[in-house]
């Protein structure tokens, strides 16, 4: 989703409330993606560490993802009296492939470790197996958003 909406965000065959959703939307599924890598394991959310007990992005990766979450909590998700009508940042689709890029390089790293902690799994094992589908579908994901991702 993340990839795949960046090209409608300024696609002028679109009317402008398109474009907007698209943007919103994008917004709203990076933050998703942003929260899942950097911010989980707070409260009742789920993050690579239900998947890799104790996996978390590199320190570089999270200083990097954390600012991330509060841009895109801000700009689209809250709404309060200090709240600006005009984002920080220009949401051209070169923003938003930037930052497409970054998450997606910082999920290819989850995904390397997912590979090697369901390397050797057991088909009894169910947990394991659930596992082992769940990085499969990522996988493909992260691939097909990476095709989808306009040059």
């Amino acid at each position: 989703m993340v990839a795949g909406l960046v090209r409608y965000t300024d696609d002028g065959s679109l009317d402008s409330i398109v474009r907007v959703a698209c943007c919103e939307s994008w917004i709203t599924n990076y933050r998703l993606l942003v929260e899942f890598l950097a911010i989980a394991g707070q409260g009742n959310r789920v993050g690579p560490a239900n998947f890799i007990p104790g996996w978390s992005p590199d320190p570089a990766d999270a200083k990097r993802l954390g600012p991330e979450y509060g841009w895109a909590s801000e700009v689209v998700s809250h709404i309060g009296p200090n709240r600006s009508l005009v984002p920080p940042v220009e949401l051209t689709p070169s923003v938003l492939r930037a930052k497409t890029t970054v998450v997606f390089d910082v999920f290819q790293k989850f995904l390397v470790a997912l590979a090697a902690n369901t390397a050797s799994t057991d088909e009894e094992d169910l947990d394991r197996a659930r596992l082992a589908f769940c990085y499969s579908q990522l996988v493909e994901a992260l691939a097909v958003g990476r095709e989808s991702l306009p040059r």
